[in-house]
């Protein structure tokens, strides 16, 4: 086993979220761990004219800023992370503190490729989570917020399919790319709270819908024009975890 001598070392875990097949790559040692998005897949934004009602109907899914996200967590035992995401050519990072998953730990094992993993659930800013995590991989880091089950998550999805990640490749890793990765983090001064990101990208959302409606005649009546609120956290304070 590559960790039972040399866990000091930074690992490289590949994940593939099945739902849209966007890449994510976790890079983690002891000490810390920061996940990144590998590859942008734009999102497409349309208006379609109807001649017989004289209507415009503008897609709600319009496309914002780069796409790009990363999860910074700085102290294992912390639940602490700094979110950065790119929104129209910005990069913003956000400070969470929030991070309190409540893990119900099950005996229910499953082997995915050589490794044993075993079931745990728990609820998280409005979805429903199943993980599967192996002790044979002992840390408490994971992907994206998923944190403080006590080994790798080798998959997790939420109940309504919004996300499902699951491990492709693990491997050792220079502590240089990680490093480059965390110092490009620091660099960035101005830090906003995490519940700050909604209303953010809401604005950058109606900004967009605004400059698409500026282009149509002026005669023309526009309908379905909403914002769509499922991302992967539907609420902040809403809840007790």
């Amino acid at each position: 086993m590559i960790f039972s001598k040399s866990y000091s070392q930074v690992f490289e875990a590949t994940y593939r979220n099945n739902k849209d097949l966007k890449s994510y790559t976790l890079y983690f040692d002891t000490k810390t761990s920061i996940y990144v998005l590998n590859n942008t897949k734009a999102d497409k934004s349309s208006a379609k004219y109807d001649e017989d009602s004289n209507v415009i109907r503008v897609k709600k899914n319009v496309k914002v800023g780069k796409n790009s996200e990363t999860i910074y967590r700085p102290k294992t035992n912390s639940n602490l992370v700094y979110e950065c995401v790119d929104l129209k050519e910005h990069c913003y990072l956000f400070k969470d503190e929030g991070i309190n998953l409540k893990w119900k730990i099950t005996e229910i094992t499953e082997k995915f490729g050589r490794f044993t993993a075993k079931k745990a659930t728990a609820k998280f800013r409005g979805r429903n989570y199943t993980a599967w995590f192996t002790e044979e991989i002992p840390t408490m880091n994971g992907p994206w917020k998923f944190i403080n089950l006590p080994g790798l998550i080798l998959r997790i999805s939420d109940d309504a399919f919004f996300i499902d990640l699951e491990l492709q490749t693990i491997k050792k890793s220079s502590s240089q790319k990680m490093e480059t990765l965390i110092g490009e983090i620091n660099s960035i001064k101005e830090i906003k709270l995490v519940d700050e990101h909604v209303k953010i990208r809401e604005e950058i959302v109606n900004e967009a819908i605004n400059k698409i409606l500026s282009s149509f005649p002026r005669n023309v009546k526009v309908s379905n024009v909403s914002l769509k609120k499922d991302g992967l956290e539907k609420c902040f304070k809403c809840e007790k975890e």
